[in-house]
């Protein structure tokens, strides 16, 4: 055969391979759909194979599959990544959700087991976490990426962008804290005997001198830095600044919280 012709051929079967290998067709649906309910929102994950394109499929109800998502007023999402948020939905209402598979444009495959959720409202269902040690923890505070738990013997344990809770050293203890909130500047804690406590980054504490020694059962913040805390006997202290404390005149020596 002439060079030009083997040349062509080359390119004739070159191009069939190819023209093979990019052929469209359908694909499995992914085996471990899951629905996580939000509040006016479901987050769909699953486990994705780059070489498929996912297509979603939800509506109201509990019996939403490929075939009838239009017939009961559905919507579809193209292209899907996981996750995928999808929101908008009615907290209390119940939507079902699934999903199929195809590669290079071709027909969807079948689709995955219907899987239905029920959207709520943020903090309407709980579940038990991993225990804090085993004294007893009396009072939360939280911020952006943070949250902070305090208690008895002067416990402290904080989190910090969706870490596993860690104890910190508290300068104070044992005096046990009853009460936390982040006012912006960092957190305060306060508790017994007029004990105060200031972080700025949830990891480092220092004692504040509060200039009383009676019980402190409450503290908040307008979250501009600034902070009163109240407690036995009517006592009320502030600070500008979470450091710096003084104490208030009261109108009451009744126990405030």
């Amino acid at each position: 055969m002439k060079p030009i012709a083997l040349l062509m051929a080359s390119v004739a079967i070159s191009a069939l391979l190819n023209g093979c290998s990019n052929k469209s067709s359908s694909a499995d649906a992914p085996p471990d759909l899951k629905a996580v309910a939000g509040d006016s929102s479901v987050t769909l994950t699953w486990t994705a194979d780059p070489d498929v394109e996912y297509w979603l499929f939800y509506a109201r109800g509990s019996s939403v599959t490929t075939a009838n998502w239009l017939s009961l007023g559905g919507s579809t999402v193209t292209n899907a990544k996981s996750p995928h948020t999808v929101g908008g939905l009615a907290n209390g209402s119940t939507y079902s959700f699934t999903i199929n598979g195809r590669k290079n444009g071709g027909p969807g495959g079948p689709g995955a087991p219907t899987i239905v959720v029920v959207p709520r409202l943020a903090g309407s269902a709980w579940t038990v976490g991993t225990p804090l040690g085993t004294g007893k923890l009396n009072g939360v505070g939280v911020a952006t990426n943070t949250n902070v738990a305090v208690g008895a013997g002067g416990t402290i344990f904080a989190s910090v962008n969706g870490a596993a809770a860690t104890a910190q050293t508290n300068p104070a203890a044992p005096a046990d804290l009853n009460a936390v909130v982040n006012g912006g500047s960092g957190f305060v804690a306060v508790g017994a005997s007029g004990t105060v406590v200031f972080t700025s980054d949830a990891a480092s504490w220092s004692a504040k001198t509060s200039g009383t020694v009676a019980d402190l059962y409450s503290v908040a913040s307008p979250g501009t830095g600034a902070f009163v805390a109240v407690g036995a006997a009517g006592t009320i202290i502030n600070s500008a600044n979470g450091s710096v404390w003084t104490p208030a005149t009261s109108v009451t020596t009744k126990n405030l919280y």
